[in-house]
């Protein structure tokens, strides 16, 4: 089993394109442009791999437990069960507080936000 497609949004279409529109911006200082990348790419990460793996993996125990005629509450296993899935993608994904934070500070430091004139 394969995970061929995953749907995105239109809150993730529209938070990309603002992260796409900063390492576009030949107007914007490389340290955000950086910055913003390194978020990218760790989104891009966390969906085209992680997910999809955990997906695929839920997809195959799924089907094991179809096939070998198991039913009720144990179709999965207690780590894949869906109300679980979250949780394991949470542990296992790219986090990006502190990157979406120095982000903030360097688009605001850019700006002269809160700075005495």
């Amino acid at each position: 089993m394969k995970v061929h497609r995953i749907f995105y949004t239109r809150q993730h279409e529209a938070f990309f394109g603002k992260l796409r529109n900063f390492w576009n911006n030949p107007f914007l200082p490389t340290t955000i442009k950086e910055v913003s990348q390194k978020i990218g790419e760790g989104v891009h990460r966390n969906i085209h791999s992680d997910l999809r793996s955990i997906l695929t993996t839920l997809v195959q125990k799924c089907t094991e437990a179809i096939n070998a005629g198991d039913s009720g509450n144990q179709v999965l296993t207690s780590k894949f069960r869906h109300h679980n899935l979250f949780r394991v993608f949470e542990e296992i994904r790219v986090h990006h507080d502190d990157d979406y934070e120095l982000l903030k500070q360097r688009i605001r430091r850019h700006l002269l936000i809160e700075q005495e004139w």
